[in-house]
């Protein structure tokens, strides 16, 4: 019960914020998040999130390519 209140107040907190302010804080947690990897992890992390964001133009359309499970 007491997780939840803590997750309600911090959707209202967001809710309430700016977008450039959800930005900023964005990228604040990005940038503690990387202080604590080592920089093979935040290699591995940079990469792994490349292939899942990777993109082929085929046909006239555009899909995503998503082999991340085959590396």
């Amino acid at each position: 019960m007491k997780n939840e209140a803590v997750l309600q107040h911090r959707r209202l907190a967001a809710w309430l914020m700016t977008p450039e302010a959800r930005m900023r804080r964005f990228k604040q947690m990005q940038e503690q998040a990387f202080a604590m990897m080592s920089k093979e992890g935040r290699e591995n992390f940079i990469l792994r999130n490349h292939r899942l964001r990777s993109m082929v133009y085929e046909n006239g359309r555009w899909r995503f390519v998503r082999d991340i499970q085959s590396s």
